[in-house]
């Protein structure tokens, strides 16, 4: 997959979590396009009832019922994963072809990923037609994954886009 392609449907995800959130009663900021935010690994900040929160949301089109957990976000560099870089206080996993999203902090994920076995798998993202990185992570079940909430019909929640 191309990185716009890429890009692309990860604004998706984040533009119906962004509803989903305000749905709910939260005011919401989108800061994924914000340089700081994006060195964080943070693509909402919202509010409710004087608490803020910081989110990272993660769009997978993928209908496998695993999660990717990004442990390497490029093979050459050999950057870290987002799991153990982002400075979000919650995880917002939106399974596009389940429509689906599930809710868990990176500490439990963290915690899940090294006290357990999981396989790891790479993917390539092109830049261009030549050019390309690499990126590794775990195949996580979702069952028995430390999810905090789940919501079915997801794309439900929201007006269309």
């Amino acid at each position: 997959m191309g990185f716009h392609e890429a890009n692309k449907k990860g604004k998706y995800g984040e533009a119906v979590t962004k509803q989903f959130l305000e749905a709910r009663g939260c005011v919401v900021v989108d800061t994924s396009s914000h340089r700081f935010f994006q060195v964080n690994g943070v693509d909402i900040v919202f509010e409710k009832d004087n608490k803020a929160g910081l989110m990272d949301v993660k769009t997978d089109y993928n209908p496998s019922s695993n999660l990717f957990i990004e442990t390497l976000s490029n093979t050459t560099t050999e950057k870290p994963g987002c799991i153990f870089s982002t400075k979000a206080d919650w995880w917002q996993y939106y399974k596009v072809e389940q429509d689906t999203a599930y809710l868990f902090t990176p500490a439990d994920m963290r915690s899940h990923i090294e006290d357990n076995v999981f396989r790891e798998v790479s993917t390539q993202t092109h830049i261009n037609n030549a050019d390309f990185y690499e990126t590794r992570g775990l195949l996580v079940p979702i069952s028995g994954a430390p999810i905090q909430a789940t919501f079915e019909h997801y794309s439900g929640y929201f007006s269309e886009l």
